[in-house]
């Protein structure tokens, strides 16, 4: 009898065990072969041409992937309008993207993130200026919570990125630092 009982309370955690993860966005089995924290100078002043294979900004005219600007936008009638962040994608290259909302940052596979679309022209963008909240409150732009963006790159490479902050440590807004891990 307990052999029998043994043997069944084996089979019950070996079946346990080999369960298929029933969550294909959870990255916690996912690697990447890159990842980091990059700021920005100020996009106000001079748009920010990522590369996400170089992990730096480089000039227009080379391989990006991102480029973090700004337009003008009025947010609140009260006040005039403001320089507000945008991001588009390098279409020449083809580069493509989604926004990924109510997922942590940590958990959110880019493989698994389906429908990826590359900007259509200047004005019809997949991440645009949805990218930061405005406050009217406090008049300060800051990341919506649980809101990602997964890019496949001009190398086609797969990468999810988060924003983190729109201020230096001086408190300067413009300067875009965000988080971002290379499949």
């Amino acid at each position: 009898m307990n052999r029998i009982t043994v043997l069944a309370l084996f089979v019950v955690l070996a079946a346990a065990g080999c369960r298929k993860n029933d969550n294909p966005a959870d990255s916690s089995q996912t690697t990447f072969s890159a990842t980091g924290t990059f700021s920005t100078g100020n996009v106000k002043n001079s748009p920010a041409y990522f590369s996400f294979d170089k992990k730096d900004t480089t000039a227009p005219t080379q391989t990006w992937d991102i480029v973090l600007t700004n337009t003008l936008m009025s947010v609140d009638p009260s006040i005039p309008p403001i320089k507000y962040p945008v991001i588009q994608f390098n279409r020449s290259s083809n580069v493509s993207g989604a926004i990924v909302d109510g997922k942590e940052y940590d958990t959110i596979d880019p493989s698994a993130v389906t429908g990826l679309k590359t900007d259509t022209n200047d004005t019809t963008l997949v991440i645009g200026t949805n990218c930061l909240n405005y406050d009217g409150t406090t008049h300060r732009l800051s990341p919506f919570p649980n809101r990602s963006f997964v890019v496949r790159t001009a190398s086609n490479k797969l990468v999810k990125f988060r924003l983190v902050s729109y201020y230096n440590t001086a408190g300067v807004s413009g300067y875009i630092t965000f988080d971002y891990a290379v499949k």
